[in-house]
């Protein structure tokens, strides 16, 4: 397969966090938002968490050849243990791809006044399209997506400062702070677990595609800057429009306090942001129930068909409250297959180094 260039890996890094949740801003605003300024420096640290833990993976993967995530954790335990590893990224999976089903029926709801149902089902049935074509049809939708997202998102927070002047970063009332996620530390480490749990599956795969070591770093480097640019402007647009912060999708409230064009216009890009990450879920997911599960094999498109269905039937809960629960517990979860990758990354180190 073609090597990936230090920004293609950028832009895949990237790419894994922008979801519903981040491009909406909703994401940003239960885990850092709430908290002001403290909320800043939260982001800062979760994000430097997660350009820490995205070498570690990729390289790992790279040193070793495993692709799976069982494997990565538990590459010589009980098998018992190994598949109660796989099973956990697995549900994680689920429910990304759950958020973005039900994130676009917010958005087209939001936008179109379309019944939020008819939205999930749309998002569904292009996910399903597109997952048929594996990693590759993944990365591509990152390339050209990833770099229409910062541009998009610095637009409407200069936007915002040219039209309202600034705010102040106090965005929320205590009663509105999510009793899962109680500070800013918390928060951080919620965060960048939650986003690395579901991505670690995506990342695996991709050191067998980066011909030189020093990609790696240099790649993630930049992805990790789009990412805090991309982040610092949501959260400084919604401090000059702190409204938007009562609605599901406040990027969308705020470009369109601006324009209704904008609106339009930011709203196609926040659909392919969460089109992005509903690929990645569903394709890594696809891979993993693939090699797990002899009928899915057997029949790999009915199967597929049947995960994008039953996570359509969860998105029906609804977006605001799936990102405030589904994101914070795994989050928590995150440190059960984060910490034995890392373990397992120092120690396969040592031993290429002996």
């Amino acid at each position: 397969m073609k090597q990936l260039s230090a920004g293609q890996v950028a832009q895949v890094f990237a790419g894994a966090f922008l979801g519903a949740g981040y491009v909406s801003g909703q994401e940003l605003f239960q885990f850092f938002g709430t908290f002001g300024t403290k909320g800043l420096i939260g982001f800062g640290f979760s994000v430097l968490l997660m350009a820490f833990f995205g070498v570690v993976i990729i390289n790992y993967g790279r040193s070793t050849g495993i692709q799976e995530l069982d494997k990565a954790v538990v590459p010589n335990g009980p098998a018992w243990l190994r598949t109660l590893a796989g099973a956990t990224q697995a549900l994680a999976l689920f429910g990304l791809m759950t958020v973005m089903f039900a994130g676009g029926g917010a958005l087209l709801h939001q936008i179109l006044g379309w019944p939020s149902a008819l939205g999930c089902l749309l998002m569904a049935l292009l996910t399903f399209a597109v997952a048929l074509f594996g990693l590759s049809g993944m990365i591509h939708t990152f390339e050209v997506l990833t770099p229409a997202v910062v541009v998009a998102a610095i637009g409407i927070s200069a936007s915002a400062y040219l039209e309202f002047g600034h705010g102040s970063f106090d965005l929320a009332p205590p009663e509105l702070h999510n009793p899962l996620i109680p500070n800013a530390a918390v928060a951080a480490f919620a965060y960048a677990g939650c986003n690395l749990f579901s991505s670690i599956g995506i990342f695996l795969p991709l050191g067998e595609r980066i011909s030189s070591k020093k990609k790696t770093p240099a790649g993630i480097l930049l992805g990790t800057v789009l990412l805090a640019l991309i982040a610092f402007a949501i959260l400084d647009a919604m401090n000059i429009y702190p409204s938007s912060t009562f609605e599901e999708l406040p990027m969308v409230a705020v470009a369109a306090s601006l324009s209704k064009r904008l609106a339009y216009a930011y709203g196609v890009l926040l659909l392919g942001g969460m089109f992005g990450t509903a690929c990645a879920s569903t394709v890594v997911l696809s891979e993993y129930c693939h090699q797990k599960l002899k009928p899915y094999a057997d029949h790999p498109r009915i199967g597929l068909l049947l995960l994008c269905a039953a996570a359509y039937a969860a998105s029906l809960i609804g977006f605001g409250s799936l990102v405030g629960t589904v994101y914070p517990i795994f989050g928590y979860l995150s440190i059960l297959l984060l910490a034995p990758i890392l373990y397992h990354s120092i120690k396969n180190k040592k031993h290429c180094a002996e």
